[in-house]
């Protein structure tokens, strides 16, 4: 087995893609198994998936936002608010009142 030291850390080689579409990541990670398996010396190349990432897509209603008083701007911070979006520098405490990190 080929060791690759990185620092004073031993680890096994590994090839990682990143992207948006699962479908595409893992065609493009047969081929470049398929390339690596050609390598003289490769020994227990495989394909692994590691997670797929969960999407929310949130398509606005203008004329509905806009009967509430809102617009896509609240939407957003709302969805964000709600789904605990770590990037969102607003955050509520429990007396309701707005704290700015």
């Amino acid at each position: 087995m080929l060791e690759v030291g990185i620092g004073a850390v031993r680890a096994d080689p590994a090839i990682k893609v990143f992207g948006d579409d699962l479908d595409t990541l893992l065609v493009t990670a047969n081929e470049i198994l398929a390339g690596v398996q050609q390598v003289e010396g490769a020994a227990d190349a495989s394909v692994e998936q590691v997670g797929g990432l969960l999407m929310l897509a949130v398509v606005p209603e203008r004329e509905a936002l806009a009967r509430y008083g809102l617009n896509v701007e609240d939407l957003q911070g709302l969805v964000a608010t709600g789904i605990g979006d770590p990037a969102d520098e607003d955050r509520h405490n429990a007396a309701g009142t707005t704290q700015r990190t």
